[in-house]
């Protein structure tokens, strides 16, 4: 991946991209299906599911809901902060 690719990826929040990937998922799995009516009782659950998900991930580093990728990527190469 060239450095600019990086650097926006990089700026872009997690659980933005996270949950437009689940989002997306759970739309093109009924569809392909033919199953619409599917798609309106999945879609809350994997919202939920994908939000549950970023929650631990963040939680895990001690990090913002609205962390973006760079930082994720500077807690992941540090120790953890340990819990009192």
């Amino acid at each position: 991946m060239t450095k600019e690719k990086s650097d926006l990826l990089g700026r872009i929040p997690y659980v933005v991209v996270t949950t437009t990937i689940t989002m997306v998922g759970v739309l093109i799995w009924p569809a392909i299906m033919g199953q619409w009516q599917f798609a309106l009782i999945t879609i809350p659950l994997f919202f939920v599911f994908a939000q549950v998900v970023n929650w631990r991930v963040l939680r895990k580093r001690n990090l913002p809901f609205w962390a973006k990728f760079d930082d994720i990527r500077r807690a992941t190469n540090t120790p953890p902060n340990p819990r009192p």
